[in-house]
């Protein structure tokens, strides 16, 4: 678990220094789409590195995860305007609130499928964006560049996440009074 939060804080390292890179080169609505779907895509990430090792704290896995997402969409943002700013702080909590309440309702094994799906998913959300923003800027010279960058990180990415998975899962007993009720509390 250690080297997917390494792995993961090290892609945000390297975004936000891109991102500082291309700040001047964008217009504010391409700051604020570039701001919510990496800060929607962090989030979900965020979400499920949160709520895998916090397993049964709703609450606190919850709380975590938003002030976490938040903060990184805020961080986003803020390279391009306030409104932009606005926009990742609550796509980043969106969608971290999202991912811990579907870590808490799928299976143990199919916990580290999701945050696989939702690692490529971020990666190639990124590659999008940047794709997008070549393109639009003319510079399809170094497009090459991102998608050999996009498929190394890709690679590296499944080594790390394949490595990281569990191979036997122990059976834990789902007991939550807030999961079950009867109707006799109602009478």
């Amino acid at each position: 678990m250690l080297s997917i939060i390494i792995f993961f804080s090290l892609t945000i390292i390297i975004l936000y220094r891109l991102l500082t890179m291309i700040k001047n080169k964008t217009d504010a609505m391409e700051g604020m789409v570039l701001t919510m779907s990496l800060s929607m895509a962090l989030g979900l990430i965020v979400g499920i590195i949160v709520a895998l090792p916090l397993e049964g704290h709703l609450l606190l896995s919850t709380l975590v995860s938003v002030a976490i997402a938040s903060l990184i969409g805020l961080l986003i943002g803020l390279l391009f305007s306030y409104h932009a700013s606005f926009e990742g702080v609550f796509s980043g909590l969106m969608s971290a609130m999202m991912a811990v309440m579907i870590v808490e309702m799928i299976p143990m094994e199919h916990r580290y499928i999701f945050l696989f799906a939702s690692s490529m998913f971020f990666i190639l959300t990124t590659v999008f964006c940047f794709m997008f923003l070549l393109f639009r800027k003319n510079q399809k010279n170094n497009m090459s560049i991102v998608y050999f960058g996009a498929i190394i990180w890709v690679i590296f990415a499944f080594f790390i996440l394949l490595t990281n998975t569990p191979t036997s899962f122990e059976q834990i007993e789902d007991e939550h009074e807030y999961h079950t009720f009867s109707i006799e509390r109602f009478r």
